[in-house]
């Protein structure tokens, strides 16, 4: 209901929610992988997001996640679209394709990691996302995508006495 008139009625097709981050919404055209669409429901300001040119049919890669960097006083100041390279990703390392609101461009990153994800956005924060390890019970792994580094942390949680049991 907070998706615009005008925004619906370009796009028959049906628009399922990805994720959210920091009051932005990144949805995906179910029916045409290509496209995805970032915006503000409350301002009702919304972007289209063309696909990678290295995939223009979005038949390689899935839309993923949403990630914002803030400003001080918690403003949005920027946000980047993670695509996975669904060709390119495999056990050790992970490829995406990052879509910059700064620049307006598709560039690729490929990050190498020791453990297997178990699902790509469990916590957005300040242009990192952590996500917990399939792998590696009390793990979180943490990927910061504004940084040009392929480096990932690793942080250990505290007092994970049953590594049988879900955090």
């Amino acid at each position: 209901s907070l998706i615009p008139p005008s925004f619906k009625r370009y796009h028959i097709s049906d628009i399922d929610y990805v994720t959210s981050s920091s009051g932005l919404v990144l949805l995906r055209n179910d029916s045409d992988n290509a496209y995805c669409y970032v915006g503000n429901p409350v301002s009702q300001q919304w972007v289209e997001i063309p696909p990678p040119p290295s995939d223009p049919k979005g038949a390689n890669s899935s839309v993923a996640c949403l990630v914002t960097r803030l400003d001080e006083d918690g403003v949005v100041i920027s946000f980047k679209v993670v695509r996975l390279d669904t060709v390119q990703s495999t056990n050790n390392h992970l490829s995406v394709f990052l879509y910059s609101s700064e620049t307006g461009i598709w560039t690729s990153k490929v990050d190498y990691y020791p453990y297997c994800i178990s699902s790509m956005c469990d916590i957005n924060l300040n242009g990192t996302i952590y996500y917990s390890s399939m792998s590696e019970p009390g793990v979180v792994v943490a990927l910061d995508f504004y940084s040009e580094s392929d480096q990932f942390r690793v942080v250990q949680l505290p007092d994970y006495p049953d590594y049988n049991k879900d955090y």
